[in-house]
């Protein structure tokens, strides 16, 4: 894998570069159509209110 890297490095920087390039829009559209902020109290409230049903 590294010898294919070397022979091939503008390729594989091009291909990593569009991968994160989609990451970071996946992410951002993600982020829009689900609101993150506060997340992790309401799954906190969520597992504490399941843990007293069960």
């Amino acid at each position: 894998m590294l010898a294919y890297y070397l022979w091939h490095r503008e390729a594989v920087d091009t291909y990593g570069a569009e991968r994160a390039a989609a990451s970071t829009a996946a992410q951002a559209a993600h982020e829009a159509q689900f609101d993150p902020t506060g997340i992790r109290a309401r799954l906190l409230a969520r597992k504490a209110g399941t843990e007293h049903a069960a």
